[in-house]
């Protein structure tokens, strides 16, 4: 088996070793041997991790997939859920990085290294990762879903025909009086439907062959 040497730049802050691994041997990648995790707290206060990491990679699609990004592109992206992904680049020890660091120098410049490497993913995946730590650490991310923002209150009073004829006269707020007339047994239908296909979806994508890399 090929082992590789791999920095991942930002995790979310609620994803322990254990998960990285497993996840690593589920999605038929390979086997991390070492991992070193360490934690952080970003600009806007939220906590996120970044990890080294030696992987020995299995002889899959997947893994062959990785190995080809990383030597053509020196990255790659590994989704491990439906909304989130992890972004693996090699990790060249200090020492082999082709220049010297005299002792005096050396303590100086670990802490500056390792800050450039967190800093380069900042600008590209900071956003995307400082929402997802907003949320509720103990619940897995596919759970963090605002589509529950966009309900519709009940009314309690109907509408006359005029004020309805005159809704109905513009389309884009047809479909607002439609959910305006549902009734609780209607909304309460729909949304266990909602909650079954997500579940669904879930169990699709945890057993479909993740061979999307890029």
């Amino acid at each position: 088996m090929t082992t590789i040497h791999v920095f991942i730049p930002r995790i979310l802050c609620n994803i322990s070793e254990s998960h990285i691994n497993q996840s690593f041997y589920e999605m038929n990648i390979g086997v991390v041997t070492y991992i070193d995790l360490h934690t952080r707290v970003n600009e806007m206060n939220y906590r996120y991790s970044f990890a080294f990491m030696t992987i020995q990679l299995f002889e899959s699609e997947m893994a062959r997939n990785i190995l080809h990004k990383l030597n053509q592109y020196g990255r790659a992206h590994i989704p491990y859920d439906e909304r989130n992904y992890w972004e693996i680049k090699y990790f060249i020890p200090r020492e082999k990085r082709g220049y010297v660091v005299d002792a005096s120098q050396q303590q100086q410049q670990q802490p500056i290294t390792e800050q450039a490497l967190i800093k380069e993913e900042e600008y590209e995946q900071g956003a995307k990762i400082d929402i997802a730590e907003a949320a509720d650490e103990n619940e897995p991310e596919w759970l963090n879903d605002n589509c529950d923002d966009w309900k519709v209150d009940i009314i309690d009073s109907s509408p006359d025909e005029s004020t309805m004829a005159s809704f109905f006269e513009d389309n884009d707020v047809s479909q607002l009086c439609i959910e305006l007339l549902k009734t609780p047994e209607e909304r309460e239908r729909e949304k266990e439907f909602d909650d079954l296909q997500r579940e669904i979806n879930k169990t699709v994508f945890t057993n479909r062959v993740l061979s999307f890399v890029w």
